[in-house]
C-alpha cells in the first residue's frame, strides 16, 4: 500500500526539525564506520530508522536523517 504524505504537516515538521536541532544541539555527526550505510540509504525504496532509547529528539533525528541522506523525497 502506498504512503499518503501530508507534504505540509510533513514539510512543516521536516522545517521545525531542522530549527530545533540547530537551537539546541551543536551537530549531529554520524560514526564514520556508517558511512557506507548513509550512501545506501538514498538508493533504498524504504528504511526503518530507529533510536537505542525513548527521548524527545529520537523522532526529530530519525526524519533529520531521512531528509539529510535523501531517503525521504520531497
Amino acid at each position: 500500500m502506498p504512503v499518503k504524505r501530508n507534504t505540509f504537516i510533513t514539510n512543516g515538521f521536516l522545517w521545525y526539525t531542522e530549527r530545533i536541532l540547530a537551537k539546541k544541539f551543536d551537530g549531529v555527526g554520524i560514526h564514520s564506520s556508517s558511512l557506507p550505510v548513509w550512501d545506501k540509504l538514498a538508493s533504498v525504496p524504504q528504511a526503518i530508522i530507529y533510536g537505542t532509547h525513548s527521548s524527545w529528539w529520537d523522532v526529530m533525528i530519525a526524519a533529520f536523517i531521512a531528509k539529510r541522506s535523501g531517503l525521504l523525497k520531497e
